[in-house]
């Protein structure tokens, strides 16, 4: 029998776990740097766990902030570490994987934007149990200010039904993009594709990239109709995001230069 390699790609951030253990510190050890953070360094590292029917391979995205900037470094930890993605320890997953087989089976990331105080990244889980089910987790930080940002912040409220609008409407696309694969025999899952929209609480599932904004809108097919889910993907180019932005928000005057040339991440 074939092995079949499965690779489960996790995260860590760099230069976290000492921030509890040092709480009670000195107050210089403490104090923040005030220095702005404009990109993360990024390193791996990799951890390989053998099984009888698979091997794993976990591969750790370290972010580091430096200059003791502690509140971006608890930031990060909250938002970007292995156990804020997964829910899991990091040795959790190892006991369940060396003892049955299952879990999480892959983890890959990306890094959609990191420049102009503004980290982004996204991640594709793959679980193995009965049968293979998948995740998706995205986060953006706020380099600059050490916090989350959400997408909602960065729109003219007087234009936020608007753009919700103009993601729908994206998303019928979608839909009816998916449907075109559906047969006869397939025809009772047509249902899943009546009542979806998309509302202010779906936009927390975003991306920023040097082209445009991402938004995610999770269908929530049930695994035997997996095949025909329509992309969850609704992309907006920065010309087309232009006439909803809040153009005095922070982050939008630092990632949004209208007439530029899209920058590369």
């Amino acid at each position: 029998m074939m092995i079949k390699k499965l690779l489960i790609y996790a995260i860590a951030v760099g230069a976290m776990s000492s921030c509890a253990s040092k709480s009670d510190d000195t107050t210089d050890s403490a104090s923040d740097s005030t220095e702005k953070i404009d990109k993360l360094v990024v390193s791996d590292s990799t951890i390989e766990l053998d099984g009888e029917y698979v091997d794993a391979k976990l591969k750790f995205l370290t972010l580091s902030a430096g200059n003791n900037n502690r509140s971006l470094d608890s930031v990060l930890y909250e938002n970007v570490s292995f156990f804020s993605v997964t829910g899991a320890d990091i040795s959790d997953i190892r006991a369940e994987f060396e003892e049955m087989q299952s879990g999480l089976v892959e983890m890959e990331y990306i890094i959609n934007y990191n420049q102009d105080g503004v980290f982004d990244v996204s991640f594709d889980l793959v679980y193995l149990g009965a049968h293979l089910s998948y995740d998706y987790v995205n986060r953006t930080i706020d380099l600059h200010n050490a916090s989350r940002i959400h997408l909602v912040d960065m729109l003219d409220m007087n234009k936020l039904s608007h753009f919700l609008d103009a993601c729908n409407e994206k998303m019928k696309d979608n839909i009816a993009e998916a449907k075109k694969n559906v047969t006869e025999e397939d025809k009772d899952i047509l249902s899943f594709y009546e009542g979806n929209k998309v509302e202010e609480k779906n936009l927390e599932d975003f991306s920023i990239t040097s082209n445009g904004i991402v938004v995610y809108y999770d269908f929530g097919f049930p695994h035997f109709a997996k095949f025909h889910e329509p992309s969850s993907i609704l992309r907006f180019t920065w010309s087309e995001m232009e006439k909803y932005l809040d153009l005095n928000n922070e982050v939008v005057k630092r990632i949004y230069h209208p007439g530029k040339p899209a920058a590369v991440s």
